[in-house]
């Protein structure tokens, strides 16, 4: 058995200087659902000392999703957060891609031993990630200890989120395009296929 890891397509997620992103904006993509742990980003958001956005993008018509989204919603009302945070419906890729453009940052809770393919994508488009999987350690590089933080750790998250949303616009676009470019190298499609090739003569 041979791990590969997953293959971005670079030419659909990329950034663009046509799109200004919101230096505010924190977005977080994926189905509702107990496993995405929305309520730790939830915790650590209501810790935040400076103006932000949460938009997160994932919600369906799925029993299951409706159930976990009134939940949410329990939350966001406990935590005074109504103003501040917005649940959308799962977008197309191409609104998904503008999406990752606009945002200051991307925020992913999957736990350890996954590599959630959404952050990847944001990584990609030129933006800064903040995660909880090692499985991430090497693809961030040196900046993984500044950009993950410990499972269920809403107060670590929220420093972490403090740390990006608090860097200049030069120093955020410069961090965007170091994981843009190990997005690249560890995970674009083409690379991948060159991997799989690889597979098949070894095999």
């Amino acid at each position: 058995l041979v791990a590969i890891g997953h293959g971005i397509n670079t030419k659909i997620f990329h950034d663009s200087a046509d799109i200004s992103a919101d230096p505010a904006v924190i977005l977080s993509v994926g189905r509702l659902s107990p496993v995405k742990n929305y309520p730790t980003l939830l915790g650590a958001v209501a810790h935040l000392n400076r103006p932000f956005k949460l938009l997160i993008v994932g919600a369906s018509a799925d029993e299951n999703s409706q159930r976990h989204q009134k939940q949410l919603m329990n939350e966001i009302n406990f935590l005074k957060l109504q103003e501040r945070v917005e649940i959308r419906q799962a977008v197309s890729t191409g609104k998904l891609v503008t999406l990752y453009r606009k945002c200051a940052l991307l925020v992913n809770m999957t736990a350890d031993g996954s590599m959630d393919k959404v952050a990847l994508e944001a990584m990609s488009c030129g933006k800064p990630v903040v995660i909880t999987s090692e499985s991430f350690k090497e693809v961030l590089g040196d900046y993984y200890d500044r950009l993950s933080f410990r499972y269920q750790d809403e107060r670590e998250l929220s420093d972490k989120l403090t740390f990006v949303l608090g860097l200049t616009l030069s120093e955020r676009n410069g961090l965007g395009k170091y994981l843009q470019t190990q997005a690249a190298k560890h995970c674009d499609l083409g690379g991948l296929m060159d991997k799989l090739i690889d597979v098949f003569k070894k095999s």
